[in-house]
C-alpha cells in the first residue's frame, strides 16, 4: 500500500494531467500550501491545493464519506481527489478545518462542471 505522501503526489499528478488534457496550463510547485499554480482559459493565474484521500470512510456514526483536512495556506482552489475512482472536484476556499463529501458527489460531470466553474 502507498504511504500518505505519495497517495498525494500521486493526487497532484492527476489533477495536473486532466487540466493539461484541457488546455489549462500547470506547474507543480510544492510550496507551503500551494501544490499547482494553473493558467486557467482566460489567462488568469490561481494556486490551487490538492487534498487527496484513497477512500470514503464511515465517521462517528455518519454514512461513508471521503474526508479530508485543510492544511494551512491560501490557495484560491481546492481540488478534492477521490483516488480509488480517479476523480476530483475543484472548491474554493473551505471555511472549515475537515471537508467531507459524498462518495455520489463524485461524478465525472460534477469533475466537469467544477473545472468549467473554477478555471473556465
Amino acid at each position: 500500500m502507498a504511504n500518505r505522501n505519495s497517495i498525494g503526489r500521486a493526487g497532484e499528478f492527476l489533477v495536473a494531467a486532466e487540466l493539461e488534457q484541457r488546455g489549462i496550463r500547470c506547474h507543480r510547485v510544492d510550496m507551503e500550501g500551494d501544490d499547482l499554480w494553473v493558467k486557467s482559459a482566460s489567462g488568469d493565474i490561481f494556486t490551487l491545493q490538492v487534498k487527496t484521500t484513497y477512500k470514503p470512510r464511515p465517521d462517528r456514526n455518519r454514512p461513508l464519506y471521503y474526508s479530508f483536512t485543510r492544511a494551512n495556506g491560501d490557495a484560491q482552489i481546492f481540488a478534492y481527489v477521490a483516488m480509488d475512482i480517479r476523480l476530483f472536484i475543484l472548491r474554493g476556499k473551505p471555511t472549515g478545518k475537515t471537508v467531507r463529501i459524498k462518495p455520489a458527489d463524485f461524478t465525472r460531470q460534477a469533475m466537469d462542471d467544477s473545472i468549467e466553474a473554477m478555471l473556465g
